[in-house]
């Protein structure tokens, strides 16, 4: 599980990892924007608060297996598929 701000870098490395993801107090911009892709497509549950953060964290702790295998799973839809 990573808990993180969501930036390129950041999120291009959870990508490689396949690992659960939780962004956190995303501002506005490119952060937002990330952080709204990721959500919409199911990769990341993005928190504004510390109260938010701590549900999401005992939820994915709670449930680490169905979410490593969710996370992993979706992780794999976003990479695209090399052209040949």
């Amino acid at each position: 599980m990573l808990i993180t701000k969501p930036g390129g870098i950041s999120l291009s490395e959870v990508i490689a990892a396949g690992i659960p993801l939780i962004l956190y107090q995303p501002t506005p911009g490119q952060e937002g924007g990330n952080a709204a892709w990721f959500k919409e497509r199911g990769a990341a549950i993005v928190t504004q608060n510390q109260t938010e953060l701590l549900v999401a964290v005992k939820a994915l702790k709670d449930n680490v297996r169905i979410s490593l295998l969710n996370t992993r799973l979706t992780i794999r839809a976003l990479v695209p598929v090399p052209f040949r």
